[in-house]
């Protein structure tokens, strides 16, 4: 998008400040928060249409209100004090049999960054500045159904850029029909003006909002919207490389999670968590003439708190359905444009009831101008405290960027040193055993034959081994309580002690499922084999593209 007409630099919080006008900050959000189809914007209450990747605050759930964001206990966004949440819809990989993968984002999960722009939007009346949202704001961008080119302003807002190093690709408005060895970024510009009088959201979550007059970002505000306010743009970046994901035939291969493969329909949710003023604060104090990219003390001091830990942030997904990996079908069986709608779909899968019973608003949050409350999507849904993110492993693997997920569908932890072992309660196939609990060096993965990462109520150890075991893979570990994944041997892992996997699994607590980056390993005759690894790839199974 034309923003990128600044140097950055590569990570970590940016307060660039050429000038008021152009000042900015850049939040790095280097863990996809959670994955799933919910959309409490837009679907309150209930399963939404599509799948969408979540970044931002962990006490995101169906229905929230800002008392909600504020009960978040971590955040995959680096700045403390923001518990905001952010979403796109998620990108899927079309193989040419017709299988679906979920894409990457590049960096394993570090591909998410939130621009705030100050001063892009100003006002048409004397003595207003741009403001800091007020508490309880939302806002959506983009239109999911949108197959065709637009005119309209709100259609300039998405767009695609397309990352070669070796050469300068013009940014576009679909997917870009060829290779992107280096990355594509799929980008979204929010509107920057208000129709004021605390008016939270609206009927299609829109109206509140515009763009300033001749430009989506920047300029002055319409009479009709007239209070400008901070600017947001996401960056969205995608390992697309084609030797993971080769493309065939003359289009291109991927498509959003609502099934468009045409890329106009990007769009993307916003709802606040900034906490008390410090939204406002930054905005106040952040524009000082000073470049302040290298200063220290930083230029924007009271932006200086980091959550160290926003890489391992996770929640696991409401939804008792597979969103990531390998799909038969998108999320929600959603008809691919240009193809017969999906066959056998299977019922979407209810909301835990605590999961859709409303709570009051202590903050206050008002009812919508122009819209019935289950479009508000404002009740609190959080009766009781999220409980805290295990902790992140030490620092002998501080590039971990994956952590057990709890929220309060899913059983406590066991404490270090009391933990049984991994085999606890588990029924193994046939000539398996218990190996024990292990490392995963997550960028690649340990086990890198196949992951079958649902995050669903029935993921056990016994099911992982047993689906491991009739894949034709020797090697099955879990982790995080939900995750499964498949190999014939471990790459760059060491023996862990047993308490490190400790965490039960989602569906038996009766059974351990690994821990934050450490796996619950096991394997059949305490053999591997290179070789029948490639013989599952070349069967069409789905494997990783990456050999060991």
């Amino acid at each position: 998008m034309r923003v990128h007409s600044f140097d950055l630099m590569a990570f970590g919080l940016v307060a660039t400040l050429t000038s008021p006008v152009n000042a900015y900050w850049r939040m790095p959000c280097p863990g996809t928060l959670v994955t799933e189809r919910l959309d409490p914007i837009v679907a309150p209450g209930k399963a939404s249409t599509h799948a969408h990747t979540v970044l931002g605050g962990n006490a995101f759930a169906a229905t929230m209100d800002y008392d909600t964001t504020q009960k978040s206990t971590c955040s995959s966004c680096s700045i403390a004090g923001d518990q905001s949440n952010y979403w796109i819809p998620t990108l899927y990989y079309r193989s040419q049999n017709g299988s679906l993968t979920s894409v990457d984002m590049a960096g394993n999960g570090q591909g998410g960054t939130v621009y705030y722009f100050q001063n892009r939007a100003s006002s048409p009346l004397p003595g207003v500045q741009p403001q800091a949202f007020p508490k309880g704001f939302r806002m959506t961008a983009g239109n999911p159904e949108l197959r065709a080119p637009s005119a309209a302003i709100a259609g300039m807002s998405i767009d695609y850029a397309c990352i070669d190093y070796n050469a300068h690709n013009p940014e576009v408005t679909s997917f870009p029909n060829m290779e992107c060895p280096d990355g594509l970024r799929a980008q979204v510009f929010f509107p920057s003006c208000w129709v004021g009088n605390n008016v939270l959201d609206s009927a299609d979550h829109q109206s509140h909002v515009a763009y300033p007059v001749g430009g989506y970002n920047g300029g002055v505000c319409p009479a009709s919207h007239p209070y400008p306010l901070v600017s947001i743009f996401y960056e969205f970046l995608y390992d697309v490389n084609p030797q993971k994901y080769p493309r065939y035939g003359s289009g291109q291969p991927f498509v959003w999670s609502m099934g468009d493969t045409t890329g106009y329909g990007l769009h993307g949710d916003f709802i606040n968590g900034w906490q008390g003023d410090l939204l406002q604060n930054a905005m106040d104090t952040c524009n000082s003439n000073d470049t302040g990219i290298a200063d220290n003390p930083p230029a924007c001091p009271v932006l200086a708190g980091v959550n160290a830990n926003a890489d391992t942030c996770h929640i696991a997904p409401t939804l008792n359905e597979q969103t990531v990996g390998l799909l038969e079908k998108l999320p929600g069986c959603n008809t691919i444009d240009g193809e017969a709608a999906p066959a056998n779909c299977p019922a979407t899968p209810a909301l835990p009831a605590a999961a859709v019973a409303p709570a009051s608003s202590a903050s206050g949050d008002k009812a919508i101008s122009g819209s019935s409350s289950s479009a508000v999507g404002v009740a609190d849904d959080v009766k009781t405290p999220i409980p805290p993110i295990a902790t992140a492993p030490s620092a002998s693997s501080a590039s971990v960027s994956s952590a057990a997920a709890p929220t309060s569908t899913l059983p406590a932890s066991i404490p270090n040193g009391g933990s049984p072992s991994p085999s606890t309660n588990v029924t193994l196939p046939s000539g398996w055993t218990s190996t024990g609990c292990y490392l995963d060096a997550l960028n690649p993965r340990s086990l890198q034959g196949h992951e079958f990462a649902w995050w669903g109520q029935a993921m056990t150890s016994s099911g992982c081994a047993k689906y491991c075991d009739g894949e034709g893979f020797s090697m099955a570990g879990t982790e995080n309580a939900g995750q499964c994944f498949c190999g014939n041997e471990l790459v760059g892992s060491s023996k862990e002690a047993d308490g490190d996997c400790n965490l039960p699994c989602v569906g038996d607590a009766g059974e351990i499922c690994g821990g934050p980056a450490r796996l619950s390993v096991f394997s059949k005759g305490g053999k591997t084999s290179k070789r029948g690894l490639r013989r599952h790839r070349r069967a069409g199974h789905g494997g990783l593209e990456s050999q060991s």
